[in-house]
């Protein structure tokens, strides 16, 4: 008989505080992502420790990845500072 093999799969979901639950870090495969008002906005790569920004698309998605940003221990940036870092186009 052939073994049986068992997969866990973690994942963690939370909202981060002082959003209204419109921010969302969804954590699976050692990757945590941001959701901001149904759309990906950034992502935290904890295996490389690595953070990717897609875009700020609005000023409330601004203050939604300022605070991913700062809860992954990154100091307080600007929108320009952001912007540089992370090689983002301005969009609002």
């Amino acid at each position: 008989m052939c073994g049986t093999l068992k997969l866990k799969i973690m994942s963690k979901v939370f909202a981060l505080d002082g959003t209204n639950n419109k921010a969302v870090v969804v954590t699976y495969s050692g990757i945590s992502t941001l959701t901001s008002y149904n759309t990906e906005v950034a992502e935290y790569n904890h295996n490389s420790n690595t953070m990717t920004v897609n875009g700020i698309y609005s000023a409330t998605t601004l203050k939604h990845i300022k605070k991913f940003l700062e809860f992954y221990g990154y100091p307080p940036m600007t929108k320009q500072e952001i912007i540089k870092k992370f090689n983002l186009t301005e969009n609002i």
